[in-house]
This record gives structure tokens, sequence and C-alpha cells, in this order.
């Protein structure tokens, strides 16, 4: 199955793009979830009509798409979160997976997207709310957890968190492998500046 068929045979958001991110395949689900049709999309640049942003709104898509770099080099592609936007101008959380296909027509590479709606808007919703939920699905950060988190935010090193908290180093580093599971980050640093964006420290 190439990648083309991939798309258009899935429920899923999915849309094609050659090693260039121009646009050659858009299935159902994505013309219902950005508002645009698929005669629209095809022949532009992904970058150019879903003008990505991080968790922080800064500008991630573009013509040097780093999803498509890292398939292009055949190195692993983790799945990411996004916001994109649709034909109304209205951005939304999107978890991205990124695929390449080698040897099949009519794209060769086909470098195929895969998306799901994100978590983002719940994790919004934790400033709004007495109970500070970091993600449903993921657990609560716990009391001690906030804890932790608060101690990073100053810049404390692991050794340092269990000192002022009276646990051991190993206690410690397993609250902070906790807190960026349930951020869903991959450093301190990522879930230091969600924590602040969502007024958690």
């Amino acid at each position: 199955m190439n990648g083309v068929q991939l798309v258009t045979s899935t429920n899923d958001i999915g849309f094609v793009t050659d090693r260039d991110g121009v646009i050659r395949s858009w299935n159902e689900a994505a013309e219902e979830s950005f508002g645009v049709p698929a005669e629209e999309a095809i022949g532009r640049a992904c970058w150019e009509l879903l003008d990505g942003k991080d968790a922080f709104g800064n500008d991630y898509c573009g013509p040097h798409c780093p999803l498509i770099r890292m398939a292009l080099e055949d190195r692993q592609v983790r799945r990411c979160q996004l916001f994109l936007a649709d034909a109304a101008g209205d951005r939304k959380p999107y978890s991205v997976t990124t695929l390449l296909i080698r040897g099949t027509e009519p794209l060769d590479p086909a470098i195929v997207h895969l998306l799901h709606p994100a978590l983002w808007e719940r994790r919004r919703t934790c400033v709004e709310e007495p109970a500070v939920t970091a993600n449903r699905e993921r657990g609560e950060l716990t009391a001690r957890e906030l804890e932790v988190l608060a101690l990073l935010a100053e810049g404390q090193a692991t050794a340092e968190v269990a000192a002022a908290l009276r646990i051991s180093s190993a206690t410690a580093s397993n609250h902070i492998q906790h807190i960026l599971h349930k951020l869903n980050v991959h450093s301190r640093l990522e879930a230091v500046l969600l924590a602040k964006k969502l007024k958690l420290v």
C-alpha cells in the first residue's frame, strides 16, 4: 500500500506530501477537520496551509520542516503536538505522526502525516479549574509533584530538590519522571515552560 492509498483508506486525519512539503493527497477527514477541500489543499505547501505552531505559540512549520528532514534522513521521527490552523484561522491542537514510505508510486518518497486531536485544550482548562490536571488520561499532578515542579522552576537540581523536601535523590528523580510523563514533555525545561504557561508555578 502506498502513501496515498494509506491516507485515503483511513478514517484518521491524513495527508501526503512530497519531499518539499507540497501536499499530494488530502483525505476526507482532513477536509472535515480543516474545512479545506482536497482540490484546494493539493498542490499547496503543508506549512503554508496549516501554519503550525508549538505549544508556546512559536512558529514550527516552514519550508525547512524538521519532521520531513528527519524522515528523509531515515531518522526516527517522534510523534509531536502542534497547533494547526483551519480555513477560518482557528488553531486546534493535534498529535502528529510522520511516516516515510519509499519505493511507491505515484510518489517516491511519500511523506505521510497522520493527525489526531490532542489534549492541549484540556491542559489549558487547568488554569481555570481549582484542581490541577496536566492530562486526565495520564493522571493529575499530586501535591508533592507540584512542590517538585516549583523547585525545578527555581533551577534546582535533583539533589537540591531532594534536600529541600527531605527525600532521597531516587525519590526526587521518580517524581520528576512522573511530572514529565503527566505533562507529556521530554525535559525539565519543557516541563517548567509548560507549567509557567499553565500557571502551575
